[in-house]
């Protein structure tokens, strides 16, 4: 934790020592912002719409974003009850992995939340490979003394 907060103030240091010479510097070293990309099968994105869930509930530091919940937005009638429905079969999951009743102790239920947790960063976080933007990470608040 020591090292994280230590290389963050690093990088801080580092970036306001330095700014941008000009606008397209700035905009380069902006992070990109992810766009909704809505799935054709409403089952498929509720199930990535539940993960989302299940991210935000279990995954210490990652929270959902605006793009999931303009997911659920994006569909209707009999596509709104599938995605729905595969949604809450998902969170469900993620939902019983959090009671760890089917780890065989603490460490395995550990472990199982640490690779979920990093799985989902994978598939849906800012860079993900299934649908991109769905949760990121928390920006930590500074604490007052």
């Amino acid at each position: 934790m020591i090292v994280r907060i230590a290389a963050v103030a690093a990088l801080l240091l580092t970036l306001a020592a330095s700014p941008p010479a000009n606008a397209q510097e700035a905009a380069a070293a902006a992070p990109a912002k992810a766009e909704l990309v809505v799935p054709a099968n409403p089952r498929e994105a509720g199930a990535r719409y539940g993960q989302a869930a299940g991210v935000a509930l279990l995954c210490y530091g990652m929270r959902t974003t605006e793009i999931s919940e303009q997911l659920k937005s994006k569909y209707q009638g009999e596509a709104l009850s599938a995605f729905t429905d595969q949604a809450e079969r998902i969170l469900a999951m993620w939902k019983d992995t959090l009671s760890c009743k089917h780890a065989g102790g603490p460490n395995q239920c550990r472990l199982s939340h640490a690779f979920s947790c990093a799985e989902a960063m994978k598939e849906i976080g800012p860079s993900g490979t299934k649908l991109p933007g769905l949760v990121d990470v928390k920006e930590e608040r500074e604490s007052v003394h």
